[in-house]
Formats: structure tokens, C-alpha cells, sequence
């Protein structure tokens, strides 16, 4: 078995669905950004600086009126 370095992304996205996280969007994003291919962001109408951050910090950033748990996340795999 062969552990990849740390510095090796996953070929994974993660899906984030956001309405005003402008407080910790910042850490998760941190936290997530080295470590997989894709950071995708869903957002259901932040009014703060969630967008500008999620957009600063490489993510792709989505926009949908919210739909549901499980479906808000559908739209950033489909997109």
C-alpha cells in the first residue's frame, strides 16, 4: 500500500451549501482546499461575504433558491 504525500489532492469535489456562513466559511474552506480537486459551493442567497470568500479561496461558487437538503447539494453536481 501507498500512503500520497499530504500535498496530494483527492479526486474528489466537495459540495457546500451556504446561506450567510461569512463567520467560518473561511476555516472550511481552509481546511478543504489543499485536499481535493473541486470546492463547490451552493449558496441560497447570502447577503454577507460568504460569495467573495468562497470565490477568493478557489471554490466555485453556485447560486440556488434553496430546495431541500438533498437536492440543494444535486444542483453542484449536476452544474
Amino acid at each position: 500500500m501507498t500512503i500520497a504525500p499530504k500535498s496530494a489532492k483527492l479526486p474528489v469535489s466537495c459540495y457546500i451549501r451556504t446561506l450567510n456562513e461569512q463567520r467560518l466559511i473561511g476555516k472550511v474552506l481552509e481546511a478543504i482546499v489543499d485536499v481535493v480537486d473541486e470546492v463547490v459551493l451552493v449558496d441560497c442567497g447570502s447577503t454577507d461575504k460568504t460569495l467573495e470568500l468562497a470565490t477568493a479561496a478557489g471554490a466555485r461558487v453556485l447560486k440556488q433558491p434553496w430546495l431541500g437538503g438533498g437536492f440543494q447539494k444535486r444542483i453542484g453536481e449536476i452544474e
